[in-house]
């Protein structure tokens, strides 16, 4: 399935970059205005002040407006996973790590609900969805590049396994009082 809604023009000149910009400021504040689906591409032409026929020369739609911020957002989490797991030493590391990253994420969401309301918005299409899965699988690679040399002893694999199911079952049912230790001895 294609993953991508193409946007009509990729701006060049630094004019058309930043009509571009406001484009997309524009649609960022309606969606923490109103959420996704008060999105209307008039409203953003007006609130960007530029003419709607500017909108529609770099996004075809909704969805493409959509898929640009989303694809921003992602693109800068991917990285963040990048940064927090570089360097990780051990499985009590990664676990800590894997945590961290975790609860920094929600919080993250907490706090930007804009934000929130970009990624949520990717299911109600789609090729959104599917970009939202494409997205899944490349932070799981990005994470398990990572992790990988931790597990690449297959005495190993039993334990990390071990670990991600007991931190899953405890998350999902509660069990515990929200810290991965149980099993680290």
């Amino acid at each position: 399935m294609e993953t991508s809604i193409k946007i009509r023009k990729t701006p060049v000149q630094a004019r058309s970059k930043a009509r571009v910009e406001q484009i997309l400021k524009a649609a960022e504040e309606m969606i923490s205005d109103h959420g996704s689906d008060g999105l209307k591409m008039s409203a953003v032409a007006k609130r960007a002040d530029v003419p709607i026929g500017t909108v529609y020369q770099f996004f075809p739609n909704k969805s493409a407006l959509i898929q640009t911020l989303a694809t921003s957002v992602m693109s800068d989490i991917r990285d963040n996973i990048d940064a927090e797991f570089t360097g990780v030493s051990s499985l009590a590391d990664a676990a800590d790590r894997i945590e961290k990253t975790l609860r920094g994420y929600q919080q993250f969401l907490k706090s930007n609900p804009t934000v929130r309301d970009i990624l949520c918005s990717t299911q109600g299409d789609k090729k959104l969805q599917q970009l939202d899965l494409d997205d899944s699988r490349k932070n799981g690679e990005k994470l398990l590049r990572h992790l990988k040399p931790l597990v690449d002893d297959s005495a190993a694999r039993p334990a990390c396994n071990d670990v991600f199911h007991e931190y899953a079952f405890d998350r999902c049912t509660g069990s515990d009082d929200g810290r991965i230790g149980r099993w680290r001895g």
